[in-house]
């Protein structure tokens, strides 16, 4: 996913960028609902990929939520970190406006890692409690 938001920085159209600013408004609204963290967040990582205007990339983003999206209960019953996700995104999304590849790359695989080291954690706190 870095390359994607690196190439979603150099490629990105002003119609893009005002689809992703207006599903960030839209997540923001409801940040609680696991169903809605998951759609926004599946479209967020659409919606860059669709950005590069590379339809390798959008066909792996779809591949690899539509595996997240099968248990999206589970994994976002995990990832309580409600408001981070949504900052995240905020970031990427300004690192796209501002044309700046590098720091789209540095910010998404920051996020990434995040994410897997949220679950990890997660994973391992609940075989302990088992």
């Amino acid at each position: 996913e870095p390359c994607i938001a690196s190439e979603a920085a150099k490629h990105a159209s002003s119609s893009d960028l005002g689809r992703i600013r207006r599903l960030l408004t839209a997540t923001a609204e409801d940040v609680i609902s696991l169903k809605h963290r998951a759609d926004c967040d599946y479209s967020f990582h659409l919606m860059m990929a669709e950005a590069t205007h590379n339809f390798i990339f959008v066909n792996i983003v779809k591949m690899t939520f539509n595996l997240i999206m099968a248990t999206h209960e589970r994994i976002y019953t995990l990832l309580d970190d409600k408001e981070v996700f949504l900052k995240e995104h905020r970031e990427l999304y300004e690192c796209i406006l501002s044309r700046d590849p590098e720091q789209a790359a540095s910010v998404m695989k920051k996020h990434v890692n995040r994410v897997y080291k949220t679950l990890l954690n997660a994973l391992a706190l609940e075989n302990l409690e088992n």
